[in-house]
């Protein structure tokens, strides 16, 4: 032991949050601190060792007993919420069921009644709400539980109040506005809960989207639900069971995956001359709705065995993932009886056939390619003209695909190999070879994931397929690139298309008369030239036959001679190849 080192320690024991807390001291100055579970021989021993390496004064055996002692005593007693710690004492407890029977089509309207006092819903809504609110007292006796997805286009369109007011009516509320995937698997494994979690648009979509949180709201959709966690200071593996109601608000549209999972209520700004009372001040509004409350649990205890074996029939337009979600709801409706059976088909097939399909961005390829083959009719397609033509569709995701710029032969060739559709060398008509698509190919997937039911997708608005040798501006359409098969064929020249050209004077991309051209396509190539004309000025020299300068001169050009809607065909392909490291040479004519 060194002179300067401290030989006067004190070590402080507190527990924190479940976990024991060491702080090492010397007079008033902290040394070190670590924490551990102390019922872990593996962690005892690996702070211990610790602290010997960077402290040897310290008496381990004291250390070591003072842990294990600490270890059976364990943590005292967490105080209550209300005290100010902040920990969860417990959820609202269901109350005691009311002493009469219920009937269940009046108890359903004074649900509904109830919500549209102080809140304006959509059409539907209500009696949607009325529904999934009575479910969440019998979700246990059902396979799946739907998502309540509440949305808004924008901010004050009532969704947190809505959701306020569904916390008063649900079984076992617990409301939060932000929440991770760990505290939301561990919520519901300790209280099973109806969670009701607002503000989710900052946690479900962007940059950073809790991916863990998705994950339990998915897996909870069904019984049986659950994740696996390595838990305490031996990583040991724990279940967490997740089955449980979750009511979402939020801006915009959630993941594909949980929208799946959901029943959608979809919120607007009240108008001037719609009115809604407000919440009565000094009384919370779960203690305002307690008959109402107590009346659905008793309705629930009522008739939980009956719902427990009900097999509810689906109306035609709601199956798979639709049907899942409505089993519930439809179960309960037929139980309760009246007018709500039929109301609550009508409402499954109105909602449900009117909500997006959420397929993927590799279906909507899919069903793109699909209708471009059959605008065609041809047997094959080279991944340049698929790309000419993809680009070319408007209110589509294919030009501004990855940080606006069109999709990619890479991007394309990695979304259809998830459906076990590659490219290959094709002869194409003209006989040049390039890599490209057979229809063929499609045949089996367009069948299992478009089936004849409604007939088949409808065309894309845009035009019809062409090459861009038909176009005149580039021998795009049968160059492979890397394997250095070109196509030998002169060009075919077009008839010119009056477009007005306004030299830049920046030396930048042309600026294109905004009266003759459309600002969407003009900004799309100024930003394609732009990007491909940075990109080969700072190419090594020699990589590529021209300059930035040289390609901005070639779409003027293209523009004056063939229209926006070609030069614009033309520069989308020559970026895909020019990505995938292809510099093709300009057309001299263009120049």
């Amino acid at each position: 032991m060194t002179d300067d080192e401290p030989r006067e320690l004190a070590i402080d024991l507190v527990w924190h949050e479940g976990r024991l807390a060491i702080l090492v001291i010397h007079g008033d100055r902290p040394l070190h601190s670590d924490t551990l579970d102390p019922k872990s021989a593996m962690a005892r021993a690996r702070v211990i060792k610790k602290l010997q390496t960077k402290l040897p004064a310290i008496d381990i055996d004291e250390l070591d007993r003072r842990l294990i002692e600490a270890a059976a005593k364990g943590p005292p007693p967490q105080v209550d919420s209300t005290l100010g710690t902040g920990t969860l004492s417990a959820v609202d407890e269901d109350p005691e069921p009311s002493v009469e029977s219920v009937a269940g089509p009046e108890l359903l309207d004074e649900l509904t009644n109830a919500l549209t006092r102080f809140v304006v819903l959509p059409e539907h809504g209500a009696a949607i709400l009325a529904l999934w609110i009575l479910h969440t007292f019998l979700f246990d006796v059902f396979e799946f539980t739907p998502r309540l997805l509440i949305t808004s286009p924008s901010m004050r369109c009532g969704k947190s109040r809505l959701l306020r007011l569904i916390s008063a009516l649900v079984s076992r509320p617990l409301a939060c506005e932000g929440i991770t995937g760990p505290a939301l698997f561990r919520s519901i494994e300790a209280y099973r809960p109806t969670m009701l979690i607002d503000e989710a648009d900052t946690m479900l979509r962007g940059k950073d989207t809790n991916e863990v949180l998705r994950g339990v709201i998915n897996a909870g959709h069904q019984r049986g639900g659950r994740v696996i966690r390595c838990v305490g200071d031996d990583s040991e593996p724990k279940t967490f069971e997740v089955f449980a109601p979750v009511a979402i608000a939020m801006i915009g549209k959630p993941p594909g995956t949980v929208e799946d999972r959901s029943i959608p209520i979809t919120m607007r700004r009240r108008m001037p001359g719609e009115t809604v009372e407000r919440f009565e001040p000094g009384r919370s509004l779960r203690e305002q709705f307690m008959p109402l409350v107590q009346k659905c649990v008793r309705w629930a205890r009522d008739h939980r065995l009956s719902l427990s074996g009900s097999r509810p029939s689906v109306p035609s337009g709601v199956d798979d993932r639709a049907a899942d979600c409505w089993f519930s709801l439809l179960a309960i409706a037929d139980v309760a009886g009246g007018r709500w059976p039929n109301l609550a088909r009508e409402i499954a097939v109105a909602v449900m056939s009117g909500r997006e399909n959420g397929e993927g961005i590799g279906v909507e390829l899919l069903r793109d390619l699909k209708a471009l083959f059959d605008k065609s009719g041809i047997d094959r397609m080279s991944t340049s003209s698929i790309i000419t033509s993809l680009v070319l569709l408007e209110e589509r995701p294919w030009p501004e695909y990855r940080r606006g710029q069109p999709i990619t032969p890479r991007q394309i060739a990695t979304l259809l190999s998830a459906f076990e559709v590659r490219s290959k060398n094709l002869r194409l008509p003209e006989g040049s070879v390039a890599k490209g698509y057979l229809c063929a190919d499609f045949e089996d997937v367009w069948r299992r994931y478009f089936p004849e039911r409604g007939g088949d997708p409808p065309a894309p608005s845009a035009t019809a397929l062409h090459t861009l040798s038909d176009k005149g501006l580039g021998p795009f359409t049968s160059a492979t690139g890397s394997n250095g098969v070109a196509d030998g064929n002169s060009r075919n020249s077009l008839q010119n298309k009056p477009c007005s050209v306004v030299a830049d004077g920046a030396g930048g991309c042309p600026g294109i008369d905004s009266n003759t051209a459309p600002p969407r396509l003009l900004d799309r190539l100024r930003n394609l030239v732009e990007e491909m004309a940075a990109d080969i000025d700072s190419a090594p020299p020699g990589t590529a036959p021209f300059d930035g300068e040289a390609l901005r001169a070639y779409y003027r050009a293209a523009v004056r001679r063939h229209g926006i809607d070609a030069a614009l065909a033309d520069a989308s392909a020559r970026f895909a190849l020019q990505v995938e490291g292809t510099f093709l040479p300009l057309q001299k004519e263009a120049s």
